[in-house]
């Protein structure tokens, strides 16, 4: 839902209003949107996926960054800033104007999706998202079901979508030459399905 009707706001005016807002904000093309908060088995998930992406990164020893959903991504050629669940850099992260709060190059986006986020991330955001030139994967994983979409980009630009629906499956994460078993994301977390 849009902060408000039928007013446009600046780049400079939204990361002002968002130093002082405790709420998280979307930007886009001029409108601002709040991101609605999380739920226990969200942040469960991101939790569990944060753990396992850091846990793969260390066993492979690779220079490899994640961050997770208190800093900003920035796509410039869109205008969209917001704040995805999971970051990983496979690059030196670039930042906006050297402002650490603001990133823009992340090789693999992770969300986790609520049922009010789920078409919006699996439909307009991942446009968005596919805006980035440094991201190569975007995953989507499901809070309220056992259910994981994963979208990798191909050498020839387009993206290829794949679905995991069982808990055995596993899930390969190509930037980071590993798998994560779907089990270990839902680790103690209990699904409303």
């Amino acid at each position: 839902m849009s902060l408000t009707q039928n007013l446009k706001f600046t780049r400079e005016e939204y990361l002002k209003m968002q130093k002082n807002s405790e709420i998280k904000h979307e930007f886009f093309k001029g409108e601002i949107s709040e991101i609605t908060g999380s739920s226990i088995s969200h942040t469960a998930i991101v939790g569990n996926t944060l753990y396992q992406i850091q846990k793969k990164i260390i066993e492979n020893s690779t220079d490899h960054k994640v961050l997770f959903s208190n800093i900003k991504l920035h796509i410039i050629s869109n205008s969209l800033f917001t704040y995805p669940d999971l970051l990983v850099f496979k690059e030196k992260i670039e930042t906006l104007s050297n402002d650490e709060e603001v990133v823009l190059n992340p090789s693999i986006l992770i969300e986790v999706s609520t049922v009010e986020s789920e078409n919006y991330e699996l439909g307009e955001k991942f446009r968005r998202y596919r805006d980035i030139p440094s991201l190569k994967e975007y995953i989507i994983i499901s809070s309220t079901e056992l259910f994981v979409v994963k979208y990798d980009k191909l050498t020839d630009d387009s993206w290829l979508l794949k679905e995991y629906k069982s808990g055995k499956e596993i899930v390969p994460i190509n930037c980071l030459g590993c798998e994560i078993e779907m089990s270990e994301l839902y680790r103690s977390v209990s699904l409303n399905s």
